[in-house]
């Protein structure tokens, strides 16, 4: 009683309110703390309103900083050159329409509404077709970078995932190996991604000029990318209910949406290649196939084991892909490490 007395704070004297009552009547003791409640409460939402008017202020900042950004971007537009508006006059129209039928697809029935995004997403591609006959420019080290972190982010949220399906696991060796396999099929995306494949795509972006690089940097970037990152997404999800129940045999749709990840992932990858090199990375084309093999064939196994030969598939097809660079192509091998 002594110490709450001391206490200042506002919670200190409804505690010495309810200790100096003196009695055990529950009713008692809540008219004891609502007594003292009422003459600290006001103390504490006196400035209140503050924090209220700080939001208000947030959100006209923020409103103040787009309308200043689109100012911006519109003065930007009017100073460019013709061959720059052109190009903006060849995309902007569609990719409004776009955003427009998504945001349409947000306020529709849920049983209509992924196909009305897939309309949008259509019309968006539809509209990077469209935008192919002007000369964009494009800075090759910013498109790299962007994209780059894209897809780090997309192999974070598959990181995320492995934790997430963990859940009330019990730990033990069998977890340990499932873990083990989890984290090395997606360094091996990872390694997929910026061993090589990213700086020669750049490379290539760079040694391009005019309408054709443009025209690269779509394909490379923003539609190859797309089942990409789309590919990380979906082997998340498989990630996620092999970690939660590694014991137990994958479920079909759990081995189909593995399958179809990884395939999309190497397919990409092998686009970009041959769009680059005018050449098949045979070895992620075949691990590809045999993912997709091991997830037909695979429904007795339990989820460790599928994970296990996914990697053991993906670490192997790199380094074979790795040591064949290395020995048919030594010097490119060395300028790109």
């Amino acid at each position: 009683a002594n110490l709450s007395k001391k206490v200042q704070a506002p919670a200190g004297r409804v505690a010495y309110a309810i200790i100096s009552s003196n009695t055990n009547n529950e009713d008692s003791l809540n008219n004891a703390a609502d007594g003292a409640a009422v003459v600290v409460l006001p103390k504490l939402s006196k400035r209140l309103p503050f924090l209220s008017m700080l939001a208000n202020v947030a959100t006209l900042l923020g409103l103040l900083g787009t309308i200043f950004g689109l100012t911006t971007a519109f003065s930007a537009v009017g100073a460019a050159d013709p061959s720059q508006r052109d190009a903006l006059n060849s995309f902007f129209p569609i990719a409004t329409l776009a955003a427009l039928v998504a945001l349409a697809g947000g306020f529709a029935d849920v049983g209509i509404r992924p196909w009305i995004w897939l309309v949008s997403l259509l019309i968006d591609l539809a509209g990077t077709r469209a935008a192919e006959r002007a000369d964009w420019h494009v800075q090759p080290g910013h498109f790299a970078e962007r994209y780059g972190l894209l897809v780090i982010v997309a192999l974070g949220e598959t990181v995320i995932a492995i934790g997430v399906g963990l859940g009330e696991v019990d730990v033990n060796i069998a977890l340990g190996f499932t873990l083990v396999a989890a984290f090395t099929a997606v360094a091996a995306l990872w390694w997929s991604y910026f061993d090589w494949v990213s700086i020669m795509v750049e490379a290539h972006l760079t040694q391009l000029t005019g309408i054709p690089r443009g025209a690269f940097a779509r394909d490379a970037y923003t539609l190859l990318h797309l089942p990409l990152i789309a590919g990380i997404v979906l082997f998340s999800v498989a990630l996620e209910k092999i970690t939660a129940h590694p014991g137990d045999e994958l479920s079909g749709y759990g081995r189909l949406v593995m399958a179809i990840g990884i395939a999309l992932v190497l397919f990409a990858f092998v686009v970009a290649a041959y769009r680059v090199a005018k050449r098949i990375p045979v070895e992620r084309f075949v691990a590809a196939a045999l993912v997709v093999a091991v997830a037909v064939l695979g429904g007795s196994l339990a989820g460790r084991s599928l994970i296990i030969l996914v990697s053991i598939i993906l670490v192997g097809a790199l380094l074979i892909e790795t040591v064949r660079f290395k020995r048919e192509n030594p010097e490119k091998y060395a300028e790109l490490h």
